[in-house]
């Protein structure tokens, strides 16, 4: 199994397959001009780019990196996403309990498949500080949860020599 906390590539392209491989938020694909996945800044997603979404989404945020001090450096990604569905109704409060409900099973459902697949990685992956928070858009009538995490594994403390041009 890849470590998806490898690199920003490895993170996103894990998340991206998390997405399709989801049978809620991967279907319909046939639409090229909209999509279910977006990596992005939540406050991004909130500036008009419902034209752009194929509801339910996936929207993957940026993230943090930090390395601990101890000899065997642990190397931590913090990070987000959120689950959006969209509702027809302004102030319909009965769908947009529905869109945080659902949002809510598959959030979870993507943190199980994080937490197994973290357990089978070539450099197992801990899954830690997680927490959920509903967030809702009733301007463009669309509510879901974001979940934040920590994803921490041991980092590569040796120089890799084949990157540096040494001069002898």
């Amino acid at each position: 199994m890849l470590n998806f906390n490898l690199n920003a590539n490895s993170f996103y392209a894990y998340m991206r397959q998390m997405q399709s491989q989801h049978k809620e938020i991967g279907k319909d694909k046939a639409d090229e001009s909209r999509k279910h996945f977006f990596i992005g800044e939540l406050e991004d997603f909130y500036k008009g780019l419902k034209s752009l979404v194929l509801f339910p989404a996936l929207v993957v945020e940026g993230f943090q990196i930090s390395l601990s001090d101890d000899e065997q450096q642990t190397k931590y990604r913090e990070s987000a996403f959120c689950v959006v569905f969209d509702y027809e109704q302004h102030s319909d409060y009965e769908q947009q309990i529905d869109c945080f409900s659902k949002s809510e099973d598959i959030g979870l459902e993507i943190l199980r498949r994080m937490a197994e697949d973290a357990s089978e990685s070539v450099c197992p992956i801990n899954i830690t500080e997680v927490s959920g928070v509903p967030i809702l858009n009733e301007t463009d009538r669309y509510a879901g949860v974001r979940f934040s995490f920590s994803l921490s594994n041991a980092n590569v403390t040796e120089i890799d020599d084949n990157q540096w041009i040494i001069d002898n």
